[in-house]
């Protein structure tokens, strides 16, 4: 397997940095995913395979409601900020950068209130084991059901719910 080099990056960090200020999520999304796939090779090797961006080279945007994501006005300027400092001295770090950032373009928040902690940052995933949509606090982590449920935890494997099957739900 090939090493992200330090033109990879450069070429990341000039694409983020052309997105106008502006710029809406389904452009951020669309630059990181060509990256990803410009780069599919090196995404199947950790630290970047740990943090499952090997995975995001075959997504289709129109499946996900990006249209719903915050990361436009400020948290896109503090995400370009925080492209331009990447680094290959920590490439843990550029991964699970990349990776949250995606998940903040293909995860919404929803309204709510966690039952634990009474936080209200609540995103809404799929649990791939029984295809049931589960709430999820990002603030302590306590998962629960739509049904109130609590999620039993164990092994988690969770990917991101369609806009058709959040819309199903009325989350959307």
């Amino acid at each position: 397997m090939k090493a992200l080099t330090n033109s990879d990056l450069r070429d990341l960090q000039q694409k983020v940095e052309a997105l106008s200020e502006k710029a809406e999520p389904h452009a951020t999304l669309t630059v990181l995913l060509r990256w990803i796939e410009s780069h599919q090779e090196k995404m199947m090797s950790p630290p970047f395979s740990d943090y499952g961006l090997d995975k995001f080279s075959q997504f289709r945007l129109e499946d996900y409601p990006v249209s719903k994501s915050s990361l436009r006005g400020r948290e896109l300027e503090h995400f370009k900020r925080t492209v331009r400092k990447l680094s290959l001295k920590d490439l843990a770090f550029v991964a699970m950068f990349i990776r949250d950032s995606l998940e903040a373009l293909l995860m919404p928040e929803v309204d709510g209130e966690c039952p634990r902690c009474n936080g209200y940052s609540i995103a809404v995933f799929k649990n791939k084991c029984d295809g049931k949509l589960l709430l999820l606090c990002k603030t302590c982590g306590f998962g629960w059901y739509l049904d109130a449920a609590q999620d039993t935890g164990g092994k988690r494997e969770y990917e991101f719910a369609t806009e058709r099957e959040l819309r199903e739900y009325g989350l959307v």
